[in-house]
């Protein structure tokens, strides 16, 4: 399952990267009008992310590891080893916890205030709304199966089965967690702008 996850929310990210590339290009050339909307921003900030990401991922693997590991987690490769590692003991591994953690808050969660903010500001193009839901729904997942995934060290044995009705209560409380978190963030972009992040 988290092979799928990681996948897909890979291949929509990407998928919204080129989107938003050729609508900066039509920008440049006052092809497809944004008043309130700078793609090539939006472009430029969701490749920093990914770098960042990968920079922060790969040097981590390369000191808890070697440098071999940490090369391969660069290009996003490392993590497979982890993900099987996980499957042949039957639990998440503490590097692949650490690498999901490090997806879901430096890129996850970022694609998602740039993409809720694109769908909102702009009327001009929906053509490619079912990218953008699924790109949308996979980075929620993420974000949440990280979460959860932190907490169960925290909590009892019993609370960590899905049967168990205080499993749930996590669940949703999680969720309530992210929508408020982003709802907040999102009006904070749309009041001030892009530079809230500086305060």
């Amino acid at each position: 399952v988290s092979i799928i996850i990681y996948f897909f929310d890979y291949i929509t990210d990407i998928n919204i990267l080129i989107i938003w590339y050729i609508d900066a290009v039509n920008q440049s050339h006052h092809n497809l009008p944004y008043p309130r909307l700078n793609i090539t921003n939006m472009v430029i900030l969701t490749i920093c992310c990914i770098l960042i990401r990968k920079t922060i991922s790969a040097f981590f693997i390369w000191r808890a590891t070697n440098l071999y590991w940490g090369i391969l987690q660069l290009f996003d490769l490392y993590i497979f080893r982890e993900m099987y590692l996980s499957y042949s003991s039957e639990h998440k591994t503490d590097l692949l916890l650490s690498l999901c953690n490090l997806e879901a808050f430096l890129q996850s969660l970022p694609q998602i205030l740039l993409q809720l903010i694109y769908l909102i500001l702009n009327n001009n193009n929906n053509q490619y709304l079912p990218i953008f839901i699924m790109s949308l729904c996979f980075s929620v997942i993420k974000l949440g199966t990280s979460s959860i995934n932190n907490d169960a060290k925290y909590v009892t044995m019993k609370s960590n089965t899905i049967k168990s009705y205080r499993w749930w209560i996590r669940v949703f409380f999680r969720i309530f967690e992210f929508i408020s978190r982003g709802t907040t963030l999102l009006l904070a972009w749309l009041v001030i702008g892009p530079y809230f992040v500086l305060i």
